[in-house]
């Protein structure tokens, strides 16, 4: 492991014991998923974690989380940051800096090293008018919150003319209506399931029985928890995920400002340079 990726399993093993301590369900997704399948840990070159909760238990987990962190983490709440470019949490360790190219210069988009957690929804069978509603709902909370210099130059026209109108709009209210929409598919009672970081696609819509039970995989010098059908989502969502990518992919997907292990994101500037340097 790198000191990168001790820090980030410091923070799983915490999010670990509260979800265990209060019967809340959790699985690894992405990555994550894969290294514990195809290396027992990390994927080698990764610089980040990533587990999914379903709907019907996210907002007990973000109670406990509150109630139940180490004073050193924290949740990073992304209806809480104006400039906020992702639709979940983050539990981020507030002892450290993990800047990325795109957002350093908002410090309300500043954070520690984290895990990613997501809520998990049903899906329902019409997947175009989904991803048509879930767009619109992005695209209002786009205008409304982001500033001028994080839009394309077309969104920057229809923020123009949107905005004498969407001020009238409290700042997260459409990110809210989004998740109130996507609500309405409770992972529960639905027969497919997805998580939509990404626009939904048949490569990130599952079986939720793949999701009824669990397993716990060797991961480091801890286990972690996949859904029964781990095998059956990574083969969908990856194709052959136990083989390697060609070395030149072998990178993270962050577009990395600063990782700082010593010092606190709240040290840095919108320079993303720590102050007194």
């Amino acid at each position: 492991m790198t000191d990168l990726q001790k820090v980030i399993l410091d923070i799983y093993k915490e999010i670990k014991k509260i979800c265990d301590a209060n019967n809340i369900r959790y699985f690894a997704i992405g990555g994550t998923s894969i290294g514990a399948e195809r290396h027992k840990g990390f994927i080698p070159w990764d610089d980040d974690l990533d587990i999914a909760i379903p709907n019907t238990d996210y907002q007990k987990f973000v109670d406990c989380c509150k109630t139940s962190l180490p004073d050193y983490l924290r949740i990073f709440d992304y209806h809480e940051s104006e400039h906020c470019l992702i639709y979940w949490n983050k539990i981020h360790n507030s002892n450290t800096t993990f800047l990325e190219k795109n957002t350093y210069k908002y410090k309300d988009y500043h954070y520690g090293v984290f895990v990613d957690v997501m809520p998990m929804y049903g899906v329902p069978d019409d997947i175009e008018e989904y991803n048509r509603k879930i767009k619109m709902f992005r695209i209002l909370n786009t205008l409304r919150q982001n500033s001028f210099e994080q839009l394309s130059a077309k969104k920057k026209l229809a923020k123009a003319f949107a905005t004498p109108l969407l001020i009238l709009f409290p700042r997260s209210y459409w990110v809210r209506k989004m998740d109130i929409y996507q609500a309405k598919y409770d992972f529960d009672k639905s027969k497919k399931v997805g998580y939509t970081w990404h626009t939904l696609n048949d490569k990130l819509v599952f079986e939720r029985e793949w999701f009824n039970d669990f397993i716990d995989l060797p991961f480091e010098d801890t286990t972690m928890r996949c859904c029964r059908g781990n095998k059956e989502m990574l083969k969908r969502q990856f194709g052959d995920y136990l083989k390697l990518p060609p070395v030149e992919e072998q990178v993270s997907d962050h577009y990395v400002k600063v990782v700082d292990l010593e010092n606190s994101f709240m040290k840095y500037g919108i320079d993303g340079k720590l102050k007194g340097e």
